[in-house]
């Protein structure tokens, strides 16, 4: 597992290099939509069906986190998919004196979130302030 570069030049590094989408929820009920155009470039560009599992697993637990328990109940979502990653970033739209942040809130979510995070993606970190996340998944198999 490669990681990147330290904090918090990971999230914006990441956030730059992302070419192919980036939109702002203010609801979970908005995800199905978004995670389909992940979903559509992923076949596209090779990845299978246990990457897009996973990719949408931790797409929800973080937009959800975002968003449902949220300091400012909407969140922006960059996406960008390769031939051998899907990389994403979920950052919170609120202000810095807020309380909890969203690492907080995966570190203590009853559903396990961080967990959840780390099992599904290569890599994931947080900025510094802990409102934004970058994750990628490395491609694990060619489609059949």
């Amino acid at each position: 597992m490669n990681k990147p570069a330290t904090m918090p030049e990971t999230v914006r590094l990441v956030r730059h290099e992302i070419q192919n989408g980036c939109v702002s929820l203010l609801s979970v009920r908005e995800l199905p939509d978004v995670l389909a155009r992940i979903v559509r470039l992923m076949r596209r560009e090779g990845h299978g069906p246990v990457d897009i599992l996973a990719v949408g697993l931790a797409l929800e637990e973080a937009v959800a986190s975002a968003v449902a328990h949220g300091r400012g109940r909407s969140a922006r979502v960059w996406w960008g998919v390769t031939t051998m990653t899907v990389k994403l970033v979920v950052e919170e739209e609120s202000t810095p004196t807020q309380q909890p942040c969203l690492r907080d809130r995966l570190e203590r979510s009853s559903s396990g979130g961080l967990t959840t995070l780390q099992a599904c993606m290569s890599w994931i970190n947080f900025s510094r302030r802990g409102n934004c996340l970058a994750m990628c998944r490395n491609r694990s198999q060619a489609r059949p």
